[in-house]
């Protein structure tokens, strides 16, 4: 076989070769691979890293098993999200990479494997962190991930820490029996994971009802879910 046509479908072998080895992964026809390429190479160049759209650099991309459309999620909710993201996103996102420009970020992404994933995930928790920020609420990057895991994305946990700070502007969980309802829990409340939080906000509610003839105060229902900004 030339050697030649063998570099130019260098991942095709590879995959064949996985293949051999009992691996259970499909192996693209010589047509397959290259109307592949094709569609990586627009997908690239539409997100403007021409620089990657190469038969080499795409090669690689396929010989690793990648399908199109794996690559294509990658680059949009990954990728083209932090290019759209507003301003204070960004200063966020140079804070942790501040020497990785776009295209480094893009062959992490696209060619790593455990890595990449987990790029994604940091990336992601780096994203509802910096939402906190904008908003005022202290969070570190560990909480900022598990919020981000329920799927929680940049504008979902904006609105969601909002809602935190209105909670303490309106000073609506301020005190129960003697006891303030903290930050924290205010956050754990908003984005559904605590149920303490809930049942504390639903004995307050009664306390308030007692004490105001009936006023509407604030119920774990009305807080629970991803929809919690918009209700208060």
């Amino acid at each position: 076989m030339a050697p030649q046509f063998t570099k130019r479908f260098d991942g095709v072998f590879k995959l064949q070769e996985r293949l051999q080895k009992g691996e259970a992964i499909s192996v693209p026809t010589v047509a397959e691979f290259i109307k592949a390429e094709s569609d990586i190479g627009t997908t690239l160049r539409e997100a403007g890293l021409v620089d990657l759209a190469t038969q080499d650099f795409i090669g690689g991309i396929l010989g690793q098993g990648k399908s199109v459309r794996e690559v294509g999620q990658l680059i949009s909710d990954t990728f083209a999200s932090i290019d759209n993201a507003p301003k204070a996103l960004k200063e966020t996102l140079s804070t942790y990479f501040p020497s990785v420009d776009r295209v480094s970020l893009a062959k992490a992404l696209l060619t790593g494997t455990a890595g990449a994933a987990e790029l994604d995930k940091k990336i992601k928790g780096i994203s509802v962190l910096s939402a906190a920020g904008t908003q005022g609420v202290t969070t570190d990057l560990a909480a900022a991930s598990d919020i981000a895991a329920m799927g929680y994305g940049y504008n979902e946990a904006l609105q969601g820490f909002g809602t935190v700070k209105q909670l303490e502007r309106a000073n609506v969980l301020a005190q129960f029996e003697g006891k303030g309802f903290t930050q924290q829990e205010a956050t754990d409340l908003t984005f559904g994971q605590n149920a303490a939080a809930a049942e504390k906000a639903r004995l307050l509610k009664e306390k308030e009802q007692a004490r105001f003839s009936g006023r509407s105060g604030v119920t774990a229902s009305s807080l629970r879910g991803k929809n919690a900004a918009g209700l208060i």
